[in-house]
């Protein structure tokens, strides 16, 4: 994966934290998407309206989190 191949070429302590702390972000907020769309379309706990703004504000900052990996 890129991010581990970004990890080990990063040679400071603190920089490999901040890359795994961004690694495991990203990844948990990806993972957020299947179970706000489970608690929408399939099983309508949460309004149209509200998943549409979950999903927003998971594109956003999931988005903002790993470009700053690329940055």
């Amino acid at each position: 994966s890129y991010m581990v191949k970004m990890r080990r070429s990063v040679k400071r302590p603190q920089d490999k934290t901040l890359l795994l702390i961004v690694h495991v972000g990203t990844l948990s907020l990806f993972c957020l998407y299947p179970v706000f769309w489970a608690l929408g379309p399939c099983t309508q706990r949460i309004s149209s309206n509200t998943e549409t703004l979950v999903f927003s504000w998971l594109d956003f900052v999931t988005k903002f989190i790993f470009t700053t990996v690329l940055c």
